[in-house]
């Protein structure tokens, strides 16, 4: 096997044959996928901001375990999966959560 740069990943170094690179579609490292019809409702506001658990839990003063009680029960939005260990939610969502909590205040 020829011999390939060390490519550094959190804090360790390996190397990586080149062949490998070559299983990997060319759209997978796309930085901004192209909108097609299919995802195009899907696409988020580019302004938008991801919110941690830690965000949620002060801009709606509710503790982690009401707030994962709200997303079973359909009364909270979902959060959005970054990783096998992290999850955030999209700032506007929660805003909107919000008004509509206000909105049912005023009815």
């Amino acid at each position: 096997m020829p011999w390939t740069p060390p490519i550094a990943s959190c804090g360790s170094t390996f190397t990586r044959d080149p062949a490998d690179f070559a299983k990997v579609p060319a759209a997978a490292y796309r930085r901004n996928p192209v909108l097609t019809p299919s995802n195009e409702e899907d696409a988020v506001d580019p302004n938008d901001r991801l919110l941690s658990m830690t965000d949620v839990e002060q801009m709606v003063g509710f503790c982690k375990v009401t707030i994962y009680k709200l997303i079973r029960e359909g009364n909270f939005p979902a959060q959005v999966r970054l990783g096998p260990n992290k999850v955030a939610w999209l700032r506007s969502e929660v805003l909107d959560w919000i008004g509509r909590r206000v909105a049912a205040r005023a009815a």
